[in-house]
């Protein structure tokens, strides 16, 4: 617990709040907004504020919208099932949670874009409510207005250390945004003088990504599929991951994938959707936690051998079949290298009918996009109907590298031990803490 606020990071109970499906979109697809739980749990979520609770009492897994809470911030609440439970229902949950106590404000309050009101409503109060005349439950809707404004007394903001308000309405709260450096580039629209998050042309266009609801079980990226290959993770954080490539282009297992947790397709869809549209992610924060990832290991390469990192992400378009999950793969090389890299990507995209371009209009159509030191360059296919080569941008590095025959990645694979020890070795080297 967090002393300071009062406030808790994590509640492990044994049965599930009452009401916790309640607004829940999910809870409607896996058919389980029926089912009922303790309210003096959800009485206990309501007055601890933590920012996860998990429970097991029902044997399955259910991982909720985050849903706001009494102080200001949000929930997520995740249902566990038992170990090793017939069903293959998941058991366990991965995370990296930073303690509420070294949060910053603005991480504090930010709110995901899919959140929820909260679940837990009194439906005999707000039966009351509706069956009372006009101006009755008028005035009551004003009452609980003012309420929500004005804290209890014995609640201190974080801030400035004084009652009377909420952390988000602390007058002391607005701090002045830092400046952008010089020679810092959005890698949105490639231009400077703005942050990422703050790009015009983030949001500009619609989001087509549809998901079928079993999609999880035939993804090999995401975490809530029970198969998913854990002994690679190198790193967690709280919108992406970090792991070792599976038959990685480097003996020494130093070929990394950047991958959001939430299932999305490509980077063309996270930076380019409209905003308006219901999501599942938080994007300005995916974005900065894996431009974090990439600074790790770019400063990592640098200080260890003075090499460079090559980052490229290989979508292969929607085919009415496979619904891919985005993933950057990083794969740190010597300076001359990647020096030439630029010219040698373009002639291998030449050789397989593609063209240097910018993301594609539609969200359904490949594309390879490579982040050099000062340079990203994205290329489509020439003709819809050629062919696409998923090993591009592996080839390509393969043969800079002196190491062709590592191109196709199963020449490369080795016993889950030896990949586990690997894993174990670059954790070590790099020391992440997000």
């Amino acid at each position: 617990m967090n002393k300071k606020e009062n406030l808790v990071d994590i509640l492990l109970t044994y049965e599930w709040p009452n009401n916790i499906t309640n607004s829940s979109q999910q809870a409607k697809t896996l058919n389980i907004n029926t089912i009922t739980g303790n309210p003096s749990i959800s009485t206990l979520n309501k007055i601890l504020s933590p920012r996860y609770h998990f429970a097991a009492s029902e044997n399955i897994f259910f991982e909720r919208e985050p849903f706001k809470n009494e102080a200001e911030h949000h929930t997520r609440f995740i249902g566990l099932s038992s170990f090793e439970n017939n069903n293959k229902e998941r058991w366990f949950y991965a995370m990296n949670v930073n303690p509420l106590s070294k949060m910053s404000l603005e991480n504090l309050i930010k709110m995901p874009e899919n959140i929820t009101k909260s679940p837990f409503i009194d439906f005999n109060t707000q039966k009351r409510l509706l069956e009372d005349d006009n101006n009755s439950y008028f005035f009551d809707q004003s009452s609980k207005r003012i309420k929500s404004d004005v804290p209890p007394p014995t609640y201190i903001c974080n801030i400035c250390n004084q009652p009377g308000h909420w952390i988000k309405n602390c007058p002391n709260a607005q701090k002045k945004k830092k400046e952008v450096p010089e020679g810092y580039i959005c890698r949105i629209c490639n231009q400077p003088g703005h942050w990422i998050i703050d790009c015009p042309e983030k949001n500009k266009k619609k989001n087509t990504n549809n998901l079928p609801e079993n999609y999880i079980y035939q993804c090999w990226f995401c975490l809530s599929n029970p198969n998913v290959t854990k002994h690679l993770i190198v790193s967690i954080g709280d919108e992406s991951y970090l792991a070792l490539a599976k038959g990685g282009l480097l003996e020494d297992g130093s070929h990394f994938l950047i991958i959001p947790i939430t299932h999305i397709p490509c980077n063309n869809n996270l930076i380019n959707a409209s905003s308006d549209e219901e999501e599942e992610i938080d994007k300005d924060a995916l974005i900065e936690e894996m431009e974090k990832y990439k600074t790790i290991l770019r400063d990592y390469y640098q200080s260890h051998g003075n090499k460079k990192i090559i980052c490229f992400e290989v979508y292969g378009g929607f085919d009415g079949k496979k619904y891919r999950h985005m993933h950057i793969q990083v794969v740190p090389v010597p300076e001359n290298i990647e020096q030439n890299a630029e010219s040698s990507f373009i002639t291998e995209a030449e050789k397989n009918g593609l063209i240097q371009s910018d993301y594609p209009t539609d969200f359904h159509e490949a594309y390879i996009r490579v982040e050099l030191t000062n340079k990203s360059l994205i290329f489509t296919k020439k003709a819809p109907e050629s062919k696409f080569n998923f090993q591009l941008g592996r080839i390509v590095l393969a043969n800079l590298l002196g190491i062709p025959k590592r191109a196709n990645w199963k020449h490369c694979t080795m016993s889950d031990e030896k990949e586990a020890q690997l894993t174990n070795n670059i954790k070590a080297q790099l020391k992440i803490n997000m």
